[in-house]
């Protein structure tokens, strides 16, 4: 069997490769090279293709953006260009099927597949729908979603709950991160017996890194760093350069701050399990595969929404997150460095209670999800060939 994924919305496919190619499966990808029309730095689906040894197809497409850009006029006028384009990948590649994840990727190479009567299977991950993946459902096979409340945008034949895939490496710590010469935890992890929680914060902003939060933390790094140990992944924006603007920071900091600051432009995934065992704090944005990441690993975030997502997504994330009291969020407008600095202080004298709450989450956590998508992806090909 051979599968083509589409990138884009691509965090949950890096679990599923693994799943399938240990069923043998042959895996095609097709994504963008550039996440971004005005940055050089690469995409996360083509940096797995090249780690995996995977084929690779770049779709340059239009996308549908929610604010008027330079870019705009020029990314609507690529859109029929993406279709056509996605007509020859799928002709050139030959898959079985066609694994999707919805959104502007998704979209012309889901329509290519039905225009050559390829079958496809959509994962949804939202507590709602994307624009994409509502016009994706009308001829896809079968629909794979995360929460059962996004269940009532599709039509209900179609659909499984599959939860959202996981990356194990979060669970299995292989290389250290924690450099020798940065200080160890500062005290034992929560929940422990006699002890008080660790003061290690991991900030990202995803694969891409986030600038407005990486802009916060510049702000009140020296703070930050007088009270915490800090993990944090900058991206590689080659427009904004954070990496480096934060880089030259740290070297102003005194030397035992210096090492207290472990700045990276990348986690990679031999280094996100000993990430996650050792922060005691999350901030990111939130988006859904961070959140699922954060409730699988039972730890305490704040969170700082997209502000112009489709259907204010991450914002009924960190909503969601909150109503199940083990996060926080603040919103962009109201982000400030003193406010967030303020938050990360409060969070840390209140964790106990963050802690206490973590039960809630596990209800919406399903270990096997991609096993499951997986199952149906293989349902699916037995149709197609029987």
């Amino acid at each position: 069997m051979r599968v083509l994924i589409t990138g884009g919305h691509f965090s949950p496919a890096y679990s599923l490769i693994k799943e399938l190619k240990e069923r043998g499966v042959d895996i095609i990808i097709a994504g963008r090279r550039y996440p971004f029309e005005d940055d050089r730095s690469v995409s996360l689906e083509y940096r797995v293709s090249k780690e995996e040894g995977l084929s690779f197809y770049e779709v340059k497409t239009g996308r549908f953006q929610r604010k008027f850009t330079a870019y705009t006029i020029t990314s609507l006028l690529k859109t029929p260009i993406g279709l056509l384009a996605s007509i020859r990948i799928l002709s050139r590649a030959k898959p079985d099927i066609v694994l999707t994840f919805g959104g502007y990727i998704g979209l012309p190479v889901s329509l290519a597949a039905r225009v050559l009567n390829i079958p496809v299977v959509l994962h949804e991950q939202t507590q709602k729908a994307g624009l994409a993946s509502k016009i994706i459902s009308k001829f896809a096979k079968r629909i794979c979603v995360s929460f059962e409340s996004s269940t009532v945008f599709f039509p209900r034949d179609k659909v499984v709950i599959t939860g959202n895939p996981v990356r194990g490496e979060i669970f299995k710590p292989k290389k250290k991160i924690l450099i020798p010469d940065s200080p160890p935890r500062l005290s034992p992890r929560f929940g422990e017996a006699g002890g008080e929680s660790g003061r290690t914060i991991y900030i990202t902003g995803g694969s891409t890194g986030s600038h407005f939060i990486n802009s916060i933390i510049s702000e009140i790094l020296s703070e930050l760093a007088s009270d915490f140990v800090i993990i944090h992944q900058t991206g590689d924006s080659l427009k904004f350069r954070d990496f480096e603007m934060l880089f030259n920071k740290q070297k102003t900091l005194p030397q035992n701050l210096q090492k207290k600051y472990i700045l990276k432009k990348f986690i990679y995934p031999d280094e996100i399990g000993d990430v996650f065992e050792n922060c005691d704090l999350i901030i990111s944005r939130s988006g859904a595969n961070i959140i699922f990441e954060i409730m699988a690993a039972r730890k305490m975030s704040l969170l700082i929404p997209l502000p112009h997502g489709q259907n204010e997504e991450q914002i009924s994330n960190s909503i969601f997150l909150k109503e199940l009291g083990v996060s926080e969020f603040i919103e962009e407008n109201d982000a400030t460095a003193g406010k967030v600095l303020n938050l990360i202080h409060k969070m840390f004298r209140d964790q106990k209670k963050y802690q206490k709450n973590m039960g809630n989450v596990q209800r919406f956590i399903i270990k096997d999800a991609a096993k499951r998508i997986a199952d149906v992806v293989g349902e699916v090909y037995g149709k197609k060939k029987s």
